[in-house]
């Protein structure tokens, strides 16, 4: 169906966020996983879906990260694993192509993260490693796209947490540099958690791996980095207050002391 996605999309993507872009991705959802006559196939939809990727100039943070999290609807709701793997691949050739701009490395860093936290199934039995493909854009000049690759690398654990949960747990021990960048990633996971009711007693066999690293940096040089721990303290403490609120009162007062003898 010709022009299936509005002309105004791409500035509709500014304002959507919270309730607004839940109504557009579950539109999406329902478009994709019905029999809606003469809707385009999956690969000319998501081209209409991501075309002011590639022709809006200056795009907003928004727009980049409502753009990324309907690529990842459309190919949960599509339930063709080849396609949805197929995209994963342009995906990680877009981001490690030298001629990319930065949209479109925003774009493909949010997108693969997108991909692996509603339709994880597929970096299951794939060649691709997505945190991998991530990882690297730690080290850009921009700022965006650090902040992106950490918000990225936290949906792939939303998705996934077996895989990929002890893989930001272990980099945050073993990379300093990366640090500040690993606990967003990590604080991404955690604050899905904290509002998603459903999936919570899953998510609650994972604090015990998550708390002692996030105790071990809560007393860091770094303010940026003391302020992220805290927020990720404060979230988990809210899942499971009888158990780590009581925790999180003696390791402030050994904190408090600590400071006191000095």
């Amino acid at each position: 169906m010709e022009g299936f996605v509005s002309p105004g999309w791409d500035r509709s993507l500014d304002r959507a966020n919270g309730a607004t872009l839940q109504a557009s991705l579950d539109l999406i959802e329902t478009l994709v996983s019905r029999p809606v006559p003469g809707k385009p196939e999956f690969e000319e939809l998501l081209d209409q879906l991501t075309a002011p990727v590639y022709d809006v100039p200056n795009l907003s943070k928004q727009a980049f990260q409502s753009i990324s999290a309907a690529t990842g609807v459309v190919a949960a709701a599509s339930g063709d694993i080849a396609k949805a793997r197929s995209l994963a691949d342009k995906l990680a050739d877009q981001l490690q192509n030298e001629t990319s701009t930065d949209a479109i490395r925003l774009f493909s860093l949010h997108a693969l993260g997108e991909l692996g936290r509603r339709c994880p199934k597929v970096y299951e039995d794939s060649h691709l490693e997505p945190e991998k493909l991530i990882i690297p854009a730690f080290n850009s000049p921009s700022e965006d796209l650090k902040a992106a690759a950490a918000q990225a690398l936290g949906a792939l654990a939303v998705g996934n947490h077996a895989r990929f949960l002890p893989f930001i747990l272990n980099e945050i021990q073993t990379q300093p540099k990366r640090q500040y960048l690993l606990l967003h990633a990590l604080k991404e996971v955690i604050s899905h958690e904290s509002t998603n009711i459903v999936p919570i007693e899953v998510f609650r066999s994972r604090i015990s791996e998550i708390w002692p690293v996030l105790i071990d940096h809560a007393d860091g040089n770094e303010e940026g980095t003391r302020n992220v721990v805290a927020e990720c303290l404060g979230k988990l403490s809210v899942i499971d207050p009888h158990g780590l609120l009581p925790e999180l009162k003696v390791c402030h007062l050994i904190q408090t002391c600590f400071a006191h003898s000095w």
